[in-house]
């Protein structure tokens, strides 16, 4: 999860999104995030 932290900053239109999960283990999660997003603080 620290890797996540050092993305750029994102505002994300969430009605856009749709999250697929394919793959599960104890130790690890794939998955696919697709939705309108851009680049830069929360307003």
């Amino acid at each position: 999860m620290g890797s996540l932290c050092v993305l750029p900053k994102t505002q994300h239109d969430l009605s856009s999104f749709l999250v697929d999960m394919w793959f599960q283990t104890e130790t690890m999660l794939c998955f696919t995030v697709h939705g309108v997003f851009k680049e830069g603080e929360c307003a």
